[in-house]
């Protein structure tokens, strides 16, 4: 009897089936760390996304717990999918053979075909299949199946997949869970439903004014309310702790006009500001900036209409001393003199609980004074203070209303200072040229013009003679009171020192004069620009004079060539201006008009230099025989005047001549009198004829009716002032050859002199 093929085959068939078994082991292991993987994976990336979806957009509590729940839901159904599901799957050895066909092509079907035969074998029934044929494919089978490793048959390319994407999510959720643990709890409480906020890296504090006299602050943990008056100026200050953001933003709700957000500028050390400038409305605003998108605090702006400003009076006391009646300005702007005292009334716009005025250059603040008046606009306060203007300045005048709350800054007010200028004036006589000098026992004229803006209260004349170090003081007249007035002094030298001294031949004196006002309570002094005098001798002092008068005759020369070059002319217009063009007649009268304007400048200075002249006769001792005195009391009477500031006053001149003709004052000398008739006659043709043949010819370019009358006239007063500065020349060379005259007898006299000296002394001998 042959042997059963198919016994051979059951060796085989057992070592398949444990094979399939450990297949079937491994399969699950690898399902269970492949559904392990996806799960972590999963699990780890939805809690990252959840994580930053509730820190960038803080998740409202229901939000969250749906979250938290669909999130379990999802987590558990990939826990029955990829775990519990895969593990509970009855994994045959079909199922298993069929797995490693398809993962093995070239088994060929071979190893599902021998667990299939081994079967029937089992069964005991090959169903009329040849026990040769299963034996052998059972054999086949088997070979093939031993050539398989297990690195083969199961990869661990999807595992290695999910674990892959887990490890990346670790990787990136690890270091921050680490660094923020804190963080983690108050997601995984969050998660939960608890209302925690995130510990942040950037926490922003808003800072706001102290309360004050501009802005009541009432602030509860997240919330504060800022209550200031409508157009004030509102700074706040933003402090960033942690992590500094680069930029800040207050996000603001409400407030007409006003944007969404504003930026903040940013300052050192953390610190962010903004100001909100001019508030006229409410509104309400956070900051924002970092992960911190709320800040630590809710402001509420509320403004309040606070008083303004509606009239201010301002009542005006001048200092004493000036004189000055007391004056009201309106407006608010004060101009007063130094030391002035005002009193200031407001009449506020609104209910007022108290008012001050704040000065801006000292810093000083007034308080104000309230008290209800009434009047045709009914009962109304007042607000009043008083204060002494001492320097230029500027004041506000600050408002509180019944809140306590002050409006904003307010226009500000000038105070302006007008000065109490320092006295001045000038030194009328004596002059400060050649004719600066005096010869011993000469009287000094000293006239000057003094002003100031109130009043004058002393001149006083300083001489200081020669190198002496205490110079003597002469304070001068001068009427009570006035802002401007002309001094006169006739000071003798001789006496001058006291009577153990003399000034003398050689000296030279510093005349300084002194000008105080009347302010109060420190007078301001000026002192004049300083004159030097020179003492002479008599022989230098007729030197000078003679120079003087030569300079006079040239002068009056010239003067009398031109009045003769323009009286021909004119001679000429009135004998051939029949049927002269108009143009060329005005021309001619023109120039006529300006040169006739020259011969009466020339007169006037020769006037002047001939007054000059006196004076220096007048008051020094040059003519031994004179008899000056009269003369002297005359001219110190017509200089007494303060209202007549002239160096040289015409009017005593005049006065002096029409008395020596009457007789009332005798002779003065034989060189006073010559030069008072030369200054006289002077006078008249620099007052009277020479301006009055100009107005002529000016009348005559304008009215042709009285064309030939109005020349006529211009051209007789040429022809007196021709005989004037004739008659003028002929005294001044009368002049220099009697000064010859006397400077030869004087030579002569002093020779003799001097011979006489000598003979004395031969004869002492």
């Amino acid at each position: 009897m042959n042997p059963d093929p198919t016994a051979e085959s059951s060796p085989l068939l057992a070592e398949i089936a444990a094979l399939l078994r450990s297949l079937r082991k491994r399969i699950r292991g690898r399902l269970l760390w492949h559904g392990a993987g996806v799960c972590l994976a999963a699990l780890l990336g939805a809690t990252i996304a959840y994580y930053a979806a509730d820190r960038t957009l803080v998740l409202p509590a229901p939000l969250r717990l749906l979250l938290t729940a669909a999130g379990t839901v999802g987590m558990a159904w990939l826990a029955w999918q990829y775990l519990v599901r895969p593990y509970r799957l009855d994994l045959s050895d079909p199922d298993v053979a069929i797995t490693l066909e398809a993962r093995f092509p070239n088994l060929r079907e071979r190893l599902i075909s021998a667990v299939q035969l081994g079967r029937v074998i089992q069964g005991g029934d090959p169903r009329n299949q040849s026990r040769e044929m299963i034996a052998r494919v059972v054999a086949d089978a088997t070979a093939a199946a031993r050539t398989l490793t297990p690195a083969e048959v199961l990869t661990w390319r999807h595992a290695g997949r999910a674990w892959a994407a887990f490890a990346l999510a670790l990787l990136v959720a690890l270091p921050g869970a680490i660094a923020r643990s804190d963080s983690v709890a108050v997601f995984i409480r969050r998660a939960l439903g608890a209302n925690v906020p995130y510990p942040r890296l950037t926490t922003l504090h808003v800072e706001l004014p102290a309360s004050n006299e501009q802005y009541r602050i009432e602030r509860t943990e997240d919330r504060a309310t800022v209550t200031m008056a409508a157009g004030d100026d509102l700074p706040v200050l933003v402090r960033a702790e942690g992590v500094v953001p680069r930029e800040v933003m207050l996000a603001i709700e409400g407030g007409r006009g006003m944007p969404a957000e504003v930026a903040t500028a940013a300052r050192p050390n953390g610190r962010f500001r903004h100001v909100f400038r001019r508030v006229t409305d409410g509104f309400r605003f956070h900051a924002r900036g970092g992960d911190d998108d709320r800040g630590d605090l809710l402001v509420e702006v509320v403004t309040i209409r606070p008083p303004r400003v509606g009239t201010i009076r301002a009542a005006l006391t001048y200092p004493e001393y000036t004189g000055k009646p007391p004056v009201v300005q309106e407006g608010g702007s004060i101009e007063a003199i130094e030391g002035s005292h005002v009193a200031l009334e407001v009449l506020p716009l609104g209910e007022v609980a108290s008012g001050r005025l704040q000065f801006q250059e000292t810093g000083e603040v007034l308080e104000l004074e309230q008290r209800e008046v009434e009047d045709d606009g009914g009962r109304r306060t007042v607000l009043s203070g008083s204060f002494t203007v001492r320097k230029n300045d500027r004041y506000q005048v600050q408002l509180a209303g019944r809140e306590g709350l002050r409006g904003p800054q307010a226009a500000s007010y000038p105070i302006i200072v007008v000065p109490d200028a320092p006295p001045g004036g000038q030194l009328l006589w004596p002059q400060d040229d050649g004719l600066n000098v005096l010869i011993p026992g000469a009287i000094l004229p000293l006239r000057a013009q003094v002003k100031d803006d109130f009043a004058v209260a002393e001149v006083v004349a300083e001489l200081t003679v020669g190198d002496r170090s205490e110079p003597v003081r002469r304070t001068l007249a001068l009427p009570a009171g006035r802002t401007s007035a002309a001094v006169t002094e006739l000071i003798p030298l001789r006496g001058l020192l006291g009577p153990d001294a003399t000034v003398k031949e050689g000296d030279s004196i510093t005349l300084a004069v002194h000008v105080t006002d009347n302010r109060a309570p420190e007078p301001q002094t000026t002192k004049l620009p300083s004159r030097t005098l020179h003492v002479v001798e008599l022989g230098d002092m007729e030197r000078r004079i003679a120079g003087h008068f030569r300079r006079v005759r040239a002068e009056v020369e010239k003067a009398l060539e031109l009045q003769i070059d323009r009286r021909e002319r004119l001679g000429a217009l009135l004998g051939d201006r029949e049927g002269a063009p108009a143009a060329e007649l005005a021309a001619a009268l023109t120039a006529l008009q300006v040169g006739q304007g020259r011969i009466q400048s020339m007169a006037g200075r020769i006037h002047a230099e001939l007054m000059r002249s006196f004076n220096l006769h007048l008051f020094n001792p040059i003519d031994e025989g004179a008899q000056a005195q009269p003369a002297i009391e005359l001219f110190a009477a017509r200089h007494a005047d303060p209202d007549d500031g002239r160096a040289l006053v015409a009017e005593y001149y005049r006065d002096l001549a029409a008395q020596r003709e009457s007789g009332r004052i005798g002779p003065l000398g034989k060189f006073l009198d010559r030069i008072l008739a030369m200054t006289v006659a002077a006078d008249e043709t620099a007052e009277k004829r020479a301006p009055g043949c100009s107005q002529q010819l000016a009348g005559a370019r304008g009215d042709s009716a009285q064309l030939d009358g109005r020349l006529r006239t211009a051209h007789e007063l040429q022809g007196r002032i021709v005989e004037v500065f004739e008659g003028l020349l002929a005294k001044l060379d009368e002049w220099n050859d009697f000064q010859d005259v006397i400077s030869t007898t004087r030579a002569l006299r002093d020779s003799q002199r001097d011979v006489q000296a000598r003979t004395r002394s031969i004869r002492g001998k």
